[in-house]
């Protein structure tokens, strides 16, 4: 269990060019430096970075990293935090579906939220997490040609090109057998908390975020027969790219480019040795509800109650 009685360092990550999240975040800042917190803050986006630096210019221990954003933004801070098992209040300020975030409504009395911090009045999620490296050869060979990769929503391997549409061959072994040859636009490589992202939208399946598991989804295949896997969370997936003569597979992580997979190099993926640790502040937290209303499934259409079918 994280305890953060004794906030003394905390860093704030807003949606950049995002006026309402810079705002949010300078309120927050002014707010807890006031309660004696150090405050780094800084924006997040694709061209923004502030964790490095955070990281870096930290002189004691980071208690706490508050983003505001959507699950874009959230993502990034998950990938950075992790390692350093620094615990993410994420809220979404100028977000979307907000999957991974709390409401701004359960954000609005901020100096309630503080208090809640400070009297142990929370609790913390666990998320697992993918890593990813790409090697040269075949399976035996263990030495990374690359640094490696976290995400926690999904690994995928997909080519990329200015001008056309490629489509991909890939191979695919687990824990050194070969399953299959996939030939589409791509394989996906999801946790559970990416199977409600990416995953989904490829027709994969939903799968509890309080599990642990790795989900293999083809993206388009051109072959009926090519189906989703949900596999134990020990698995190594390993995928190589065949016949790549544009030179055009890559290795994405949360939707955001990793690196090139060059011939006769494959990428290894596996759960993390890191997992992603969020802050609830919702007292009712329910799985379901989220994907009622994120997905906008009948329970949020349709009210009655389930007592009305014995009638």
């Amino acid at each position: 269990m994280v305890i953060l009685v004794d906030l003394k360092q905390v860093i704030i990550a807003y949606k950049a060019r995002d006026s309402q999240s810079k705002r949010w975040a300078e309120i927050c800042a002014k707010q807890l430096e006031h309660r004696q917190c150090h405050v780094l803050m800084g924006p997040s986006g694709p061209k923004d970075n502030p964790y490095p630096v955070f990281l870096a210019s930290a002189g004691q221990p980071i208690d706490l990293a508050l983003v505001l954003g959507g699950d874009g933004t959230v993502l990034t801070g998950a990938r950075h935090l992790a390692p350093a098992g620094i615990p993410i209040l994420a809220v979404n300020v100028g977000g979307h579906l907000g999957f991974l975030t709390e409401s701004v409504e359960e954000f609005e009395d901020t100096e309630r939220v503080w208090d809640r911090l400070f009297e142990d009045r929370y609790a913390i999620q666990r998320r697992m997490m993918l890593q990813a490296a790409v090697f040269e050869g075949n399976s035996t060979n263990l030495e990374p040609v690359s640094e490696r990769y976290l995400a926690l929503n999904e690994m995928s391997v997909r080519p990329a090109s200015a001008d056309r549409m490629i489509t991909s061959v890939l191979e695919m072994e687990i824990d050194g057998e070969v399953v299959d040859q996939y030939q589409g636009d791509g394989l996906i490589i999801s946790t559970p908390t990416g199977s409600t992202g990416y995953t989904v939208s490829a027709n994969g399946p939903i799968i509890h975020d309080g599990m642990e598991a790795i989900t293999i989804t083809p993206i388009c295949p051109m072959s009926l027969s090519s189906r989703p896997l949900v596999l134990p969370p020990g698995c190594v997936v390993s995928i190589w790219p065949l016949g790549d003569y544009d030179l055009s597979t890559k290795l994405w992580m949360d939707g955001v480019l990793a690196t090139s997979i060059w011939p006769g190099h494959r990428v290894d993926v596996r759960m993390a040795d890191y997992w992603a640790k969020f802050i609830i502040l919702r007292e009712n937290n329910s799985y379901y509800q989220t994907l009622r209303e994120k997905l906008l499934w009948a329970g949020t259409r349709i009210r009655y109650s389930s007592a009305s079918h014995a009638n």
